[in-house]
């Protein structure tokens, strides 16, 4: 069985302790180059500890919905004439 270098350990552990200290924090709707601010917001729990609070995110409603794809179809060109 393949042993990880200690350094690996403490990577990740690093890695791990800077996730944690952005669990619970609010996020929002970035739509078309905007921040969109909501009143409604739901926790998101880790589906392995139902204790930990990831995030709250926004409730989209039919609006904000209608409005993400608007901005994902005017940008869909662009995005095709992206190179890999």
């Amino acid at each position: 069985m393949f042993e990880p270098p200690p350094e690996l350990h403490d990577r990740f552990e690093s890695a791990l302790a800077n996730v944690r200290e952005k669990f619970g924090r609010p996020y929002g709707h970035y739509i078309n180059g905007k921040d969109l601010s909501h009143d409604e917001l739901a926790d998101n729990r880790s589906p392995i500890n139902k204790e930990w609070l990831l995030g709250r995110f926004p409730v989209a409603g039919p609006a904000t919905v209608d409005e993400a794809v608007a901005a994902a179809r005017a940008a869909y060109p662009s995005w095709q004439a992206t190179p890999f």
